[in-house]
């Protein structure tokens, strides 16, 4: 299975907080995930808006979720006890450095760099799905979010 979205992730780990904006197949979803509020087996709380191109009011729902974000800090490969694999070639940011990681202590993170330490993606393995998920960015504009 293949998913291919274009869309904006503000990472805001101060906060505890995803915001993710994107598009897939011409509707465009607005979340927030708030990693301050979680279940026991780490399902996250996920405020969605559906704005669809056939209405004019968007659609609102809350629940847990599994989470496909994770929270990206300065210190995550300190805090991750990370551990060096290698130069990588990315298909869109080119050429990086991996490493894998434990994400929050618990989940299994590889994650790759670009030469100015910039995150171009990150793969992780979806236990509840069996499936190894695998996210590249590119024209990536790494700003400040207030």
């Amino acid at each position: 299975m293949s998913s291919i979205s274009a869309g904006f992730i503000h990472n805001l780990p101060s906060k505890g907080l995803i915001l993710a904006d994107q598009v897939i197949d011409g509707t465009l979803t607005s979340s927030v995930f708030d990693y301050k509020n979680t279940t026991f087996d780490d399902n996250v709380d996920h405020n969605m808006t559906v704005f669809q191109r056939v209405s004019d009011k968007p659609k609102s729902w809350r629940g847990y979720d599994v989470v496909s974000f994770p929270i990206l800090t300065k210190k995550m490969l300190i805090n991750g006890d990370a551990v060096f694999i290698g130069q990588v070639t990315r298909d869109f940011a080119g050429r990086g450095v991996g490493w894998m990681i434990m994400d929050q202590g618990k989940n299994p993170l590889t994650v790759y760099l670009n030469p100015c330490n910039g995150v171009i993606g990150y793969d992780y393995f979806l236990r509840g799905e069996k499936t190894r998920v695998v996210t590249e960015f590119f024209n990536t504009n790494i700003t400040t979010v207030n």
